[in-house]
């Protein structure tokens, strides 16, 4: 055999052997959590007369736990709010005065 047909054999079967040795990826089973928090969320109660709301929600997160996500924790798989309180917190209405560049401390802003 001349060299260049040794040399092709020879780097052919290392490739083989390489990916032979190479582990192979498998697929993992999610692992699945879930967990509720509550949020606050800022809604509108009547828009003429410049009043809004601060109200509860449990939302619920299910996270995958398999692996942890680039910053931390884990990555959220979905996100649902399970329950809205009827009853606001807090009902934001005076608009006060403000020395910050913007303006005024309106409700829509304290919100």
């Amino acid at each position: 055999m001349n060299n260049q047909l040794k040399v092709s054999l020879a780097g052919i079967l290392a490739t083989v052997g390489l990916w032979g040795v190479m582990p192979q990826p498998e697929a993992k089973a999610e692992k699945l959590e879930t967990h509720d928090k509550v949020i606050f969320t800022c809604v509108s109660v009547n828009s003429e007369e410049n009043q809004y709301a601060t109200v509860p929600q449990i939302l619920r997160e299910t996270v995958d736990t398999t692996e942890p996500g680039l910053l931390g924790g884990y990555p959220v798989v979905k996100r649902e709010v399970i329950q809205v309180s009827s009853k606001p917190m807090i009902v934001w209405t005076a608009t006060l005065s403000s020395p910050h560049p913007q303006g005024a401390y309106t409700p829509e802003r304290r919100c």
